[in-house]
C-alpha cells in the first residue's frame, strides 16, 4: 500500500543522504518520493530527471539533488509502497475458512456455504442499488482561486480513496480536506487533513482499500501556508487544482 512515512529515516543533508534502516524490508523500488516540507523543497521523485540518487548503500541513498544548505531537522514527507494490503476489521481471511469437504462451524467471521452435494436449496436474495451506493466511486475536480477558499464536494458522510493535486505555480501550496457538509471558511473552519503542493510539482496520496472517512460530509481548500485554520491567499488563481476519488 502506498502511505506517508513521517519516521524511521535519517537525512544528513550536508552528505546529501537518506537513511532508510529504521524502515524495515526498505526496498527503493518502492521509494516513491521525498518532500521536505520545511523548504518546500523536492529531494526524490521516481523517475523525474534530476531527482534521483546516485548511489545506493544498503538503506543509504545519495540523493542527486544539492541538500547541504538544508538541516537534518527539517520535516521530512516520504511516499513509500510497502506492498502490503489494508483489510476491514473481521475479513474472512484463509485462516477463518472451513477446509474443502468439511461441515466447518458456525461462526460471525465466516459465510460458507454448506450442504450443496445434498442438494439443499440456498435461497437468494437481489436487492437493486441505487447509483453511488453500495461503494461506487465518483470523481471530482476542483481549480484553486487566489484567495484561499473551498469548495464542498459531498454534503453527506463519505471516504476519500485516492487525491491527486498540482501546483502550476513558483511558491508550494497546503491542500485541504475538510469534514463538513457546508462550504469551508479557510481562517475559521480547521481542515481535518492537509499536505503541501510543491511548486511545479504533483502530490498523489492513495488513502488505502478503505479510504480516509468523513462523518458529516467532504469539502476541499488550498492557502498559501501551512495550518489547519490558515486563511493566506494563493499568488494566481488557477495555478493549483486536485482531483478526488470519492466513495
Amino acid at each position: 500500500m502506498k502511505r506517508p512515512l513521517f519516521g524511521g529515516v535519517a537525512f544528513a543533508p550536508a552528505q546529501r543522504t537518506l537513511d532508510f534502516s529504521g524502515v524495515a524490508g526498505f526496498d527503493v523500488r518502492a521509494l516513491l518520493a521525498v518532500i521536505d516540507l520545511s523548504r518546500s523543497a523536492l529531494l526524490y521523485a521516481a523517475g523525474k530527471p534530476g531527482c534521483g540518487y546516485t548511489a545506493l548503500d544498503g538503506s543509504v541513498l545519495t540523493l542527486a539533488v544539492d541538500t547541504t544548505e538544508m538541516a537534518a531537522s527539517d520535516t521530512l514527507l516520504v511516499l513509500y509502497d510497502d506492498g502490503t494490503a489494508v483489510l476491514p476489521t473481521g475479513a474472512a481471511i484463509a485462516a477463518r475458512q472451513p477446509a474443502f469437504g468439511t461441515a466447518g462451524r458456525a461462526s460471525p467471521d465466516v459465510l460458507s456455504v454448506q450442504g450443496v452435494a445434498a442438494g439443499t436449496p440456498i435461497p437468494v436474495a437481489l436487492v437493486a442499488q441505487a447509483p453511488g451506493e453500495g461503494g461506487a466511486i465518483a470523481r471530482t475536480a476542483y481549480a484553486a482561486s487566489a484567495a484561499a477558499a473551498g469548495q464542498l464536494v459531498k454534503g453527506a458522510p463519505g471516504r476519500v480513496l485516492t487525491l491527486t493535486a498540482w501546483n502550476g505555480d513558483t511558491a508550494p501550496v497546503w491542500v485541504k480536506l475538510f469534514d463538513t457538509a457546508a462550504p469551508p471558511g479557510l481562517g475559521t473552519d480547521a481542515a481535518a487533513w492537509e499536505a503541501m503542493v510543491p511548486p511545479g510539482g504533483t502530490l498523489v496520496v492513495p488513502f488505502g482499500a478503505l479510504g480516509l472517512s468523513f462523518g458529516a460530509g467532504i469539502a476541499v481548500g488550498f492557502s498559501g501556508a501551512q495550518g489547519r485554520t490558515d486563511a493566506t491567499a494563493l499568488k494566481a488563481a488557477n495555478k493549483a487544482g486536485v482531483s478526488l476519488a470519492l466513495a
